[in-house]
């Protein structure tokens, strides 16, 4: 952990990924789907930043977003990242998950989740989206943060 994690003003809890409204591990190829970030906040700050990073199976980083700096209170949120926009190509994927204040980042797991995107696909007569390329994407997203 990093140093003064022992001070840190909150942590990640626990993550989930949903695609239609479902909980799941597995998305088929095309289909949109969310991040959702459990976080406990153990005492208020201000411009907290969660992050999300998507890191390939060979451990490569894909895609890394974060959420403007937000003011909070001491309490349960939840950050939820929208991954609509891109289509991944099948395959497994990792995440890690990091929370930080004025670039320090007080806590990062790695290994936080994981997502299967099968080539099973519910997309019907739609042209089928699969992107076969990679690279390195790196944003703010628009991410929500709302207390729980």
């Amino acid at each position: 952990p990093p140093d003064g994690a022992a001070q840190a003003p909150g942590r990640a809890l626990s993550g989930w990924i949903e695609s239609n409204g479902e909980v799941m591990n597995e998305v088929p190829a095309g289909r949109g789907w969310r991040l959702n970030v459990r976080v406990r906040m153990d005492r208020p700050i201000k411009g907290l930043v969660i992050g999300a990073g998507i890191v390939t199976a060979m451990g490569l980083p894909l895609r890394t977003v974060w959420s403007a700096p937000t003011d909070v209170g001491e309490g349960p949120y939840l950050a939820t990242f929208d991954f609509s926009d891109i289509h991944f190509a099948t395959g497994l994927y990792h995440f890690v998950i990091g929370l930080s204040r004025d670039g320090v980042t007080f806590q990062q797991v790695h290994d936080a989740m994981t997502l299967y995107i099968s080539d099973a696909t519910d997309l019907g007569g739609q042209e089928r989206i699969v992107n076969t390329r990679s690279g390195l994407i790196l944003d703010q997203a628009p991410v929500v943060i709302e207390r729980t």
